[in-house]
């Protein structure tokens, strides 16, 4: 909703005045009661990673901007530039229906409108495709203040199938593994864990990329306290350097706490889809093999044994010819067997 106040002055002397404003010029009306109107406002930056879709301390004001003054029917009056402090005013205004048209870098987004407490600081740009505010009426020496204009960084939301989480029992940690091929210098990569899906964020880890290549990252970080187990759930957001953000889709995990031997088998990420990391166990140099089976038991897949010491081994399974569905994959150790469930998307 806009804002419109009056002032305690009423003049009644009649004039013919040019008002001239470095950036544009307008032709007041004969009477000084119908010139006194005035819109005015500011742009300015929500600060990150938490938008709260207000102008409070944190934000950034945004100066250059070029703001233009419509008519009711989009037609165009006047144009400016916000100021040094982010501020713009369009002064002397006769009454009638106007809107406010902000132009923003691409790499910003608006805000939601309307957002908050204090209508003096929100953000009044509705369509945030165009960047207009609705259509509102000024009245005779009305002032229409606070019609601002908020903005973040873009948001570009990454394929669903670049997060995957796990629980790693033996070391007590959150692994996070992902793809992703976002050609940018200088990525910062935030990790945060949530409560459930829709809950507040935590920020539990802080990464940094420099080069351009597409890149496949795999991190262990040690988020959760001993002896606490429970459903988790992880979002990724890349910031980098031309001020696009990222944000991954939601991972969940389960945090079962192990102690003494790790098992013999521990497999990640499930699902999975390019591939698929077996962590094995053995007690002795033996050969190690892995069928996949569907559920009706044929089998989708045979990997060659590879003879193994004794020991720790992580071996990476490849799944890029295995069809989409859910499977049974078979770890032999000799005479031992282990089974364990396994989707791929």
């Amino acid at each position: 909703m806009i804002r419109t106040t009056k002032p305690n002055k009423s003049w009644k002397c009649l004039v013919l005045i040019m008002c001239s404003i470095p950036a544009f010029t307008l032709v007041a009306q004969t009477s000084l009661t119908n010139v006194m109107a005035e819109i005015s406002g500011k742009v300015w930056q929500d600060s990150e990673p938490e938008v709260n879709h207000v102008l409070d301390a944190g934000d950034t004001v945004l100066p250059g901007i070029r703001v233009s003054l419509l008519d009711g029917d989009g037609g165009s009056l006047a144009t400016v530039s916000t100021d040094s402090s982010g501020c713009y005013v369009f002064s002397y205004l006769v009454e009638g229906s106007y809107q406010v048209m902000f132009e923003i870098p691409n790499n910003l987004a608006f805000v939601h409108p309307f957002e908050g407490e204090d209508k003096l600081l929100d953000s009044d740009v509705t369509d945030v495709v165009n960047g207009r505010t609705d259509v509102f009426f000024l009245g005779a020496e009305e002032s229409a203040s606070g019609i601002n204009a908020g903005t973040r960084f873009k948001t570009l939301a990454l394929a669903d199938r670049n997060l995957t989480a796990y629980w790693d029992p033996e070391k007590v940690s959150t692994i996070l593994s992902w793809d992703h091929s976002i050609n940018a210098v200088a990525q910062l990569i935030r990790i945060y864990r949530m409560e459930d899906d829709t809950g507040e964020r935590l920020l539990v880890a802080t990464l940094q990329k420099n080069d351009e290549a597409s890149w496949m990252q795999t991190v262990s970080f040690e988020d959760v306290e001993i002896g606490t187990e429970g459903d988790y759930y992880y979002q990724l957001e890349w910031s980098t350097g031309d001020g696009s953000l990222y944000i991954s889709r939601i991972a969940a995990i389960r945090v079962q706490m192990t102690f003494g031997f790790p098992p013999p088998l521990v497999t990640f990420p499930n699902p999975s889809q390019d591939h698929l990391v077996a962590r094995v166990r053995i007690e002795k140099t033996q050969n190690v093999s892995f069928i996949l089976y569907d559920l009706s038991g044929r089998p989708a897949h045979i990997w060659k044994g590879q003879l193994l010491d004794k020991g720790q081994h992580s071996l990476k399974l490849d799944l890029s010819v295995i069809p989409e569905g859910q499977y049974i994959l078979e770890a032999i150790f000799g005479q031992q067997r282990y089974l364990q469930s396994l989707v791929v998307y």
